[in-house]
């Protein structure tokens, strides 16, 4: 990475506002939600910004507590860095994150973009479930989200939407519509007035009302099991210049001893694995439920 080079530490955090108390895996799948959801914001900053690169984000658990209403309090720190081609074009948000009194705006620019791929995945979860696309709370609400997004970020508000399609369609979807399932359930279940969020928005009952209330669970079992290990390591053991999806194997110790299939992302230029013998970086997994 080269350029300037920033490291932050953001605060998400969100508050069910119900008087019940929600289960612990409920609490549970709606703080693994709220991670992926984290780390798809810091991707689909990377596409709206683009020259911007993203390494080293740790994600820890802060608080949660449970004495009406349900809160949950997660940080994330990372490093910035940017092209030093493009210094001259250093974002306003970048800029403002290396002072010494940062506005509260910028410090909870992650939670806008959270809620934003929440109420895409809930979109989404919506077309599937029904067949349509008649939700105007929650289409209303995710305009009006990625608008305030994109002015932190310093891009259209149809930018942040175009992102964040590019990030979630394909592969990652059936994914984003279960994390966005799991992020809400807690509120729909419980009846809750609304979702509060420390970046000051709130998502209001007429959306979790919009919600599907029964979802066959067989919409989230896909044929294979597909996640992502953003910094994984690789062991290569069999190459092929001429084919980036044959003729290539290793094994991932993350995973498994075992050695396995790769496919090279069109995006890696082959010829610059063929002489190593171990790599680093981010691996997308499929792993079929039968083995």
């Amino acid at each position: 990475m080269e350029g300037v080079l920033l490291e932050h530490t953001f605060t998400h955090s969100i508050t069910y506002d119900f008087d019940d108390q929600a289960t612990i895996p409920e609490i549970a799948a709606s703080l693994l939600a709220n991670e992926r959801f984290i780390k798809e914001a810091f991707a689909v900053l990377e596409v709206c910004q683009p020259g911007l690169e993203i390494s080293n984000l740790r994600i820890r658990l802060s608080e949660v507590a449970q004495r009406s209403p349900l809160k949950e309090i997660i940080t994330a720190a990372v490093v910035f860095g940017f092209q030093e081609d493009l210094e001259e074009e250093v974002p306003e948000f970048i800029k403002a994150l290396t002072g010494i009194d940062i506005p509260d705006k910028y410090d909870a620019m992650i939670t806008v973009v959270v809620v934003a791929v929440s109420l895409w995945g809930i979109l989404s979860l919506i077309e599937r479930v029904t067949k349509e696309k008649k939700a105007p709370a929650t289409e209303a609400a995710y305009n009006r989200v990625t608008n305030v997004a994109g002015d932190l970020i310093q891009v259209n508000g149809d930018i942040v939407r175009g992102a964040i399609t590019e990030r979630l369609s394909g592969k990652r979807k059936r994914a984003t519509i279960k994390g966005a399932r799991d992020l809400l359930m807690p509120a729909k279940k419980h009846n809750a007035r609304s979702i509060e969020t420390g970046a000051g928005l709130s998502v209001e009952k007429d959306v979790i009302d919009e919600m599907p209330s029964e979802i066959d669970e067989q919409l989230f079992e896909p044929n294979m099991e597909e996640y992502d290990l953003p910094n994984a390591r690789v062991s290569l053991r069999a190459h092929d210049l001429d084919r980036a999806k044959a003729g290539w194997a290793g094994v991932i110790s993350d995973i498994s001893d075992k050695r396995v299939k790769i496919q090279i992302d069109p995006s890696v230029p082959s010829e610059n694995l063929f002489t190593k013998e171990e790599v680093l970086g981010p691996v997308d997994i499929q792993d079929s439920p039968l083995g």
